[in-house]
């Protein structure tokens, strides 16, 4: 007998996002956990064949840059375009990682720039992951309205980090009034010793500056000058095999 034919899938669009660099980076706790959910909501939607995943690392979702410059901007953009197919879907681990804006904003993007052009969107962590259409929307009031709920206190935990974030610069900016000093990491074009790893200075105190990392400095400024962007310039230096910057906790790269 002849097979089957094949059950025709829609397309997954993974969207993962964290709101710092160390989330996607260091620990890798943010990234390994929207990998997991992904990957088992994947198993328990077989009718879904994963397309692309999307990441923004390190971008808050609060004022809306994901979604007009961000990775989850260009799924947005590709759908006004025509460029993903029709029954497609969104898969995010959680509300907050869709949006942290005022409530209002974020549905009329999650009705506008996705259910409404006909895509879909499943959030790992809410309802079981279901496949949330324009259609179940409209029918299910309660799903509807928990959403919404959910977008409130997306915004409510946001605003209580960024008044606690900017508590602490107004503490630092006090202390700097006063005299004390903050510590901060040191400029990696400062030279250390290569050993103890100890900054180097001259007799009279003063911070000793690494030719090389100097140089390199002049290069960049010099390619901005020119009217070089700052992709180009990071490309350049790459080429150029200039040095690293030699940090701690952050991106070792241009």
């Amino acid at each position: 007998s002849a097979d089957p034919p094949a059950t025709a899938r829609h397309l997954a669009w993974s969207y993962q996002r964290t709101s710092t660099t160390r989330q996607a980076r260091d620990d890798r706790s943010g990234m390994e956990r929207q990998q997991e959910a992904l990957a088992a909501w994947l198993r328990e939607h077989p009718e879904y064949e994963l397309q692309d995943q999307l990441v923004d690392a390190g971008v808050s979702a609060g004022r809306g840059k994901h979604r007009t410059t961000g990775a989850l901007g260009k799924f947005i953009a590709a759908g006004k375009a025509g460029k993903i197919p029709q029954g497609s879907c969104l898969v995010i681990e959680s509300v907050s990682r869709f949006s942290r804006e005022a409530s209002t904003d974020a549905l009329m993007s999650l009705l506008g720039d996705v259910l409404q052009p006909g895509f879909a969107v499943a959030f790992t962590g809410y309802a079981n992951g279901k496949v949330i259409s324009a259609d179940v929307w409209n029918r299910e009031p309660g799903l509807k309205y928990g959403l919404i709920a959910a977008l409130d206190s997306a915004r409510v935990e946001w605003e209580e980090r960024s008044a606690r974030s900017k508590g602490g610069a107004r503490k630092r900016e006090r202390l700097q009034e006063a005299g004390e000093k903050e510590a901060a990491a040191t400029p990696w074009w400062i030279q250390r010793d290569p050993e103890t790893r100890k900054i180097r200075r001259d007799q009279s105190g003063n911070f000793l500056i690494d030719p090389v990392a100097q140089a390199t400095i002049h290069r960049a400024i010099e390619l901005a000058i020119g009217g070089m962007g700052t992709t180009l310039i990071a490309r350049t230096l790459n080429e150029e095999k200039r040095p690293l910057p030699q940090t701690s906790g952050r991106r070792n790269q241009y």
